[in-house]
């Protein structure tokens, strides 16, 4: 599909489970998971060159193309009412050109939504701490998923730091790498918020509805606007009444 939302076409003749698109950098490929397998794939754009890549799901194309990055688990397993389950979920990362696969953040778990920052030696993404829950809130049956929160590390897994508070997901970095969107828990509903990276105050973004899955919109590929006078104009009279 073009920018303005037009020549929208079907990639794949069946769909079999077919989600998260992912574009290479070149914009010759794109990678993708096939929920029913639990398995990354890299295509060409136009369907006919599919290949089998890793386990795993929700990939992530590195902006230098040399990487994808993912949320691996080998007890992965979807059960019969067709909700995942999953036992240690974290980032993983294969180099595309060796498919050796790296796994910085072995010591870690229930990581979620990785993004790569636009210099590729960063990485965003979601992540339960279970080690900052306290046991009795465990015991008692507290929602460890209330304890998600965006964080940033180094390619190699140093660098770990919290990037804004619990209750949040889903990273995005801006092209200039110094803001990020991120989705946010805000009264039963998922908000859209903004913040700068070294600040403490984000910016609400959206205050209606449920909204998520935000990307940033980069001007220079703006579509030409051209004024239309009719949607300028407004005709109005009003009735002058006589006593």
């Amino acid at each position: 599909m073009k920018a303005d939302g037009t020549q929208v076409r079907k990639v794949f003749r069946k769909s079999v489970g077919r989600e998260h698109p992912t574009w290479s950098p070149d914009g010759e490929q794109i990678a993708y998971h096939r929920f029913n397998k639990l398995t990354i794939y890299v295509s060409s754009i136009d369907g006919k060159n599919e290949e089998e890549l890793t386990s795993g799901l929700w990939p992530t194309w590195s902006p230098d193309g040399s990487e994808i990055a993912f949320v691996g688990d080998e007890a992965f397993a979807v059960g019969v009412n067709g909700i995942l389950n999953a036992a240690n979920p974290r980032i993983q990362i294969i180099n595309l050109r060796t498919n050796v696969e790296d796994d910085p953040f072995l010591a870690k778990n229930l990581m979620f939504n990785p993004a790569w920052a636009p210099n590729s030696t960063q990485i965003a993404f979601s992540w339960i701490d279970l080690d900052a829950i306290p046991v009795e809130d465990l015991i008692a049956g507290e929602d460890a998923a209330d304890t998600e929160a965006v964080y940033l590390a180094n390619r190699d897994g140093s660098g770990l730091k919290r990037i804004v508070d619990a209750k949040t997901s889903d990273p995005v970095w801006a092209p200039h790498a110094d803001e990020f969107i991120y989705v946010r828990w805000d009264r039963g509903k998922r908000q859209l918020f903004k913040i700068a990276l070294g600040e403490d105050l984000p910016i609400q973004l959206t205050r209606r509805g449920d909204n998520y899955s935000a990307d940033w919109f980069d001007p220079a590929f703006a579509l030409p606007v051209s004024p239309q006078p009719h949607l300028l104009t407004t005709v109005w009279g009003k009735l002058k009444i006589r006593n």
